[in-house]
């Protein structure tokens, strides 16, 4: 029983590491994208973008007067078939009208889906946006813009990966 109570401890040991490892790399990462401008803050969110969907292609648009888009991702180099983004670097949350601009912005260019990404949050009144409803626009708040980056290897690399091993509670099989 001695040796089941050391693997728990071991196991429960490491986890609670690994958490406070997570908070301290997302603090980290926050503080980054807080001091990156507007154009580069959408170049990572195209990034993150890019491996979410996991396509190759995609762009910023220029620096201002874009329309309300700021970036696109597409399936295919020609561009058909375009996903655009909106990127809002900011510690406000972000109500329906900038949602339902952008919205507007995707009709605008007929696109049948998008992504709206924040490093703050969304209010529940841009929850309820038809886009949104309909699984055409995907909100993405802050954090889970950094467990996307997280997940996605955006900012962070491993360093090292740990296994650990706990003997089969069926013991082991003589069978083959």
């Amino acid at each position: 029983m001695q040796k089941k109570t050391f693997q728990v401890n071991l196991l429960s040991a490491v986890k609670d590491a690994h958490r406070v490892q997570l908070q301290e790399i997302q603090e980290a990462l926050t503080k980054k994208m807080n001091s990156l401008n507007p154009y580069d803050f959408e170049k990572l969110v195209l990034l993150v973008l890019k491996r979410l969907e996991k396509v190759s292609f995609g762009k910023v648009t220029q620096r201002s007067r874009d329309g309300g888009i700021d970036g696109h991702v597409s399936k295919d180099a020609i561009g058909r078939k375009r996903v655009p983004f909106q990127a809002k670097r900011t510690t406000a949350v972000i109500g329906a009208p900038k949602v339902q601009q952008f919205s507007g912005a995707m009709l605008d260019m007929r696109a049948h889906c998008g992504f709206f990404v924040t490093t703050s949050r969304f209010s529940p009144d841009a929850h309820r946006c038809e886009l949104v409803r309909k699984g055409m626009l995907t909100l993405i708040d802050g954090p889970s813009l950094l467990d996307w980056m997280y997940q996605f290897e955006v900012g962070v690399m491993v360093e090292s990966t740990i296994t650990l091993k706990i003997l089969s509670p069926n013991g082991f099989s003589l069978d083959g």
